[in-house]
């Protein structure tokens, strides 16, 4: 007990003595930033986070929601036409804002209510970027822990030996 006591003691006595205040770092790329405007504005897309990723698929059924409720629309009046259209295009605004960040849509969009096409503009140009970097990254994971690697066919202490 007493070894592991003066082992302890060593170490700290050692450590105030070369000054030892190093910090390590390490940073996880976890997301792809792209540029949403003429001014350089970004967004990042975190696409190793699963949640992310079913949000973002899920937004396709928004947008089919969104759809099937302003088809239902029955109305003759031009202006409640516009406040539907309205209305929906910013519950999708809110969960882009929800989903990428907030501003993202300022930065997209500016200081408007986008119609639906600019709104499915926007993330049809997203999908195959978010497809291509989801692709390379399964293809990168899979290269790196396929059975062919090396070490993987060793055999355990716990199998029997031939």
């Amino acid at each position: 007990m007493n070894e592991i006591k003066n082992m302890v003691c060593d170490v700290a006595t050692t450590a105030q003595t070369e000054n030892v205040t190093k910090i390590e770092k390490i940073r996880v790329n976890s997301g792809i930033t792209v540029e949403v405007n003429d001014n350089g504005d970004t967004i990042t897309i975190p696409v190793d986070d699963m949640q992310f990723m079913d949000r973002f698929y899920g937004m396709i059924n928004q947008f089919q929601d969104a759809a099937n409720r302003l088809s239902a629309v029955k109305t003759e009046e031009t202006k409640e036409q516009l406040r539907a259209i309205i209305e929906e295009c910013n519950k999708l605004t809110e969960e882009i804002d929800a989903v990428f960040g907030a501003g993202c849509c300022k930065k997209v969009f500016g200081d408007m209510v986008p119609n639906p096409y600019l709104v499915i503009d926007f993330f049809n140009q997203l999908k195959p970027i978010v497809g291509r970097y989801a692709s390379a990254r399964q293809s990168k994971i899979a290269q790196k822990y396929n059975s062919k690697r090396q070490g993987t066919k060793k055999k355990h202490y716990y199998q029997k030996r031939k």
